[in-house]
């Protein structure tokens, strides 16, 4: 009998939460309910991995540490995106990713009416697969009858809002640019997924290494050698014949931003100084003053807007580097220092507005991949007080979680 009365309490008490008048209201209401829903998810920062078959590569040297590849592409090869998983956030990515798009998936499956509200609000769509590691790469052994298309994997469907969400393509490296390109080419067209995308950004990680056809190169950095390219002509001078990064970002016919992003901290990405030293952004507030006396009250020079990262569960500051407001990373500087003082401002690329985008670690937390970024900077981590206490809570909430298990 006390069981029954239970359930009795818990069906009315999701009958009281029920609102069954909602399909009396009014078209306009309904719809205005529907869009209110969506917004609370957007706009977002959404990885993705740039894949495709590596059976198609040549290889030119093999050395005891490393081998160099020219990737000569074949008519079945195909651009597949992969959603992202690294070892520091492990498999929270994934469910991070499930949680932000929850908004979007329910109403597009509630109805037809709510599904039709959805779509116009999120028109663009990019199909993507998990793919393992090692997917097609002879190196570990894959399977030489493996799709190209990555089609022995699930294929999810993203729906996104190309005008207002920001598409960054982790681990973008050097060669993975000139297959995007080259595989275009030779198809005559641009993969679908990259037809909506306004918003495209790379990793910092993606400048780490460049060109790798030449055994005798310089690894560590990004650009080739002057064995490769002696860039002799103006043009060359101003963007390296050699570099893929224009032609890459010519495969996005809606671009209209390129961000340079530091979304994930994988423990591999440098420092925002030449020492190589990370360096915790706390807040999104403006950096321009901090040079003032800490005890004088300015007005920020520059507001900048911040974004949450889908699968991280992180906020992130989006900026103009030629403000000053923030540390450059080591990799930008360098880049310009050796090779390209120019580095992303290219002529080829004028026509886009070039931000960066990085990470928010209040009270210099970057170890715990389960803290939710405050937005409102009045409450992020200003000062130590605030941040001993953000820091505190944060191994409180371990602990109990510990605890639970």
């Amino acid at each position: 009998m006390a069981e029954y009365r239970q359930a009795r309490k818990m069906t009315t008490a999701r009958q009281d939460r029920s609102f069954t008048c909602f399909l009396a209201l009014p078209y306009e209401l309904r719809r205005k309910v529907w869009v209110e829903y969506l917004q609370e998810s957007t706009p977002l920062v959404y990885r993705f991995r740039i894949r495709y078959n590596l059976h198609s590569r040549v290889r030119y040297t093999e050395g005891e540490f490393y081998s160099t590849y020219h990737y000569a592409p074949q008519l079945s090869d195909r651009v597949v995106l992969s959603a992202p998983v690294h070892h520091y956030y492990g498999s929270s990515e994934w469910q991070n990713l499930v949680n932000s798009t929850s908004a979007s998936r329910a109403t597009l499956t509630t109805c037809q009416e709510s599904r039709q509200i959805a779509l116009k609000f999120l028109p663009h769509a990019i199909p993507f697969r998990r793919l393992p590691v090692c997917w097609t790469n002879p190196e570990a052994n894959a399977d030489l009858d493996e799709p190209a298309d990555g089609s022995n994997y699930p294929e999810y469907i993203l729906h996104y809002n190309g005008a207002r969400d920001i598409i960054v393509f982790q681990d973008a490296t050097w060669e993975d640019q000139e297959a995007v390109f080259k595989i275009s080419q030779l198809q005559n067209r641009v993969p679908d997924a990259f037809m909506g995308m306004e918003h495209v950004g790379i990793s910092i990680r993606s400048f780490a290494r460049g060109h790798r056809s030449d055994p005798g190169g310089e690894f560590s950095s990004y650009g080739v050698t002057r064995n490769q390219c002696a860039c002799s002509t103006d043009a060359c001078r101003d963007a390296c014949r050699f570099e893929p990064l224009p032609r890459f970002l010519s495969c996005f016919p809606s671009l209209k931003t390129f961000y340079i992003a530091r979304v994930s901290d994988d423990g591999d990405d440098g420092g925002d100084t030449l020492t190589g030293l990370p360096v915790s952004l706390e807040n999104a507030d403006c950096h321009c003053m901090d040079s003032l006396d800490e005890e004088l009250t300015v007005d920020r020079k520059h507001s900048w807007p911040v974004i949450k990262s889908a699968d991280i569960n992180r906020w992130c500051v989006v900026w103009d580097e030629r403000t000053g407001c923030f540390p450059v990373h080591s990799r930008v500087e360098l880049t310009r220092r050796y090779w390209r003082a120019k580095f992303p401002y290219y002529k080829e690329m004028k026509h886009l507005d070039i931000k960066f985008i990085r990470r928010l670690d209040p009270g210099g937390i970057r170890e715990d991949p389960d803290v939710d970024m405050v937005v409102d900077n009045a409450v992020a981590a200003k000062t130590r007080k605030e941040a001993l206490k953000y820091r505190l809570h944060s191994i409180l909430r371990v602990t109990k979680r510990l605890l639970n298990r």
